[in-house]
């Protein structure tokens, strides 16, 4: 049954809710639509993505639904950007974010928790890649670090996705994590 189906028959049964079996006919109809028609469009904790028309890849996850408003994280992938915002949204426009999309995401989050964009690194941040801990120093490319092991010598342009964030050059200089 269709929403405006149901409609129709909420709106009949209305006018005759007197008699008490058709005003549990209504009941039973109007719990159908509730149940089947309105259940909240988006969950918390729910990832999702889309592109912007400029063709930029969006990764959001929901942090609050208050009916149609939702509350997300949005990332956006060219920028490195991750903000918090409120904003009208219609599934029609998303889709279900991929286990690659979410792990991107969750790495933005990290990056952010220490003041970072996305893949944002600095001259004498403590990175790790496959298990060793480096020092990087930034490159005039953006998606490129030169990492170093602790000795200074041997410095290697890299990716700077393949990198995990361990300790900013300011919370080393503040002496330790913040």
């Amino acid at each position: 049954m269709t929403e405006k189906n149901m409609s129709g028959k909420i709106n009949e049964l209305l006018e005759t809710l007197k008699d008490d079996e058709k005003r549990q006919a209504f009941l039973n109809a109007f719990e159908e639509f509730l149940t089947n028609y309105h259940q909240p469009a988006f969950a918390v904790g729910e990832y999702y993505f889309y592109k912007s028309m400029e063709n930029v890849l969006h990764i959001l996850k929901i942090t609050a639904v208050m009916g149609n408003i939702v509350e997300a994280g949005f990332l956006d992938t060219e920028t490195g950007k991750l903000i918090n915002t409120r904003i009208e949204l219609d599934k029609k426009y998303v889709q279900p974010a991929t286990a690659e999309q979410i792990a991107t995401f969750q790495r933005a989050e990290h990056f952010a928790s220490k003041g970072r964009k996305l893949d944002e690194f600095r001259d004498r941040d403590i990175v790790k890649y496959e298990g060793e801990l480096f020092f990087a120093k930034t490159t005039s490319e953006s998606n490129l670090i030169s990492v170093s092991g602790f000795d200074g010598y041997g410095w290697d342009d890299m990716n700077a996705d393949e990198f995990d964030l361990i300790e900013t050059a300011e919370e080393l200089k503040n002496g330790g994590n913040s």
